[in-house]
């Protein structure tokens, strides 16, 4: 009896899971460069909206991140090492960013 309530669990679980909405969500990815030490995050916000939807913060040479849901038509991601710079992004596509140079002065280029 055990086993049927059991195998019964696993078939209900996999039948709903059907039923469950896809959420599809594009990604910017950021390789970082900046300088050895350097505190670096990056936070995207959707236009008209002051709070982020996704942010990531690291420590000089690492990969990071942003996934924005496919609701927000167009959003902004804001870079801060020491200065800020932001990018202007329309969400029809993956984005991959390189960041190139040191805590208080860095460009921004396309992988």
């Amino acid at each position: 009896m055990k086993f049927a309530t059991f195998i019964l669990a696993i078939i209900v679980a996999l039948v709903t899971m059907n039923f469950m909405p896809y959420v599809e969500a594009h990604t910017v990815t950021f390789i970082n460069h900046i300088s050895k030490g350097a505190l670096t995050r990056e936070y995207a916000f959707p236009d008209g909206e002051e709070e982020s939807v996704d942010g990531e913060v690291c420590i000089s040479h690492c990969l990071m991140h942003l996934h924005i849901d496919e609701a927000y038509k167009n959003y902004h991601v804001e870079i801060e090492a020491g200065e800020s710079k932001t990018r202007e992004f329309t969400n029809d596509r993956d984005y991959c960013l390189r960041l190139h140079g040191g805590t208080f002065g860095f460009e921004i280029s396309d992988c």
